[in-house]
């Protein structure tokens, strides 16, 4: 199976819009980062339960999974999940503070919602 990562491209027309994400996430705004990931995927998850006929909503489950250096994907295993990516991430002026090795094992984290 190929995996390819597919980005917007942007015309001359489309606004052009400085994201916050990176400050948002940014260690010294939040505190913990995987406390702050973990926040708003519930708080995401929360906000689109399905609505009841009596105004409730449904409950909802949350399973995060992070796999830590012992699970992370070997650099094989993660070049093929990010090689389509590699360009937006070495492009200069990315965000980026650190730019990682395409070799070195990726630490994952999985956060599935039902």
């Amino acid at each position: 199976m190929s995996a390819a990562w597919h980005f917007y491209q942007q015309k001359s027309t489309d606004p052009i819009h400085n994201p916050i994400s990176g400050e948002f996430f940014s260690t010294e705004s939040v505190g913990n980062v995987m406390e702050a990931v973990v926040r708003e995927g519930i708080q995401n998850t929360l906000d689109a339960r399905r609505k009841c006929a009596d105004g409730s909503r449904e409950p909802a489950r949350v399973r995060v999974f992070v796999s830590g250096l012992e699970g992370a994907l070997q650099g094989p295993r993660a070049r093929h999940w990010f090689e389509s990516l590699w360009p937006h991430v070495t492009a200069p002026n990315n965000g980026l503070r650190s730019r990682p090795s395409l070799s070195a094992g990726c630490p994952f984290l999985v956060f599935e919602d039902f």
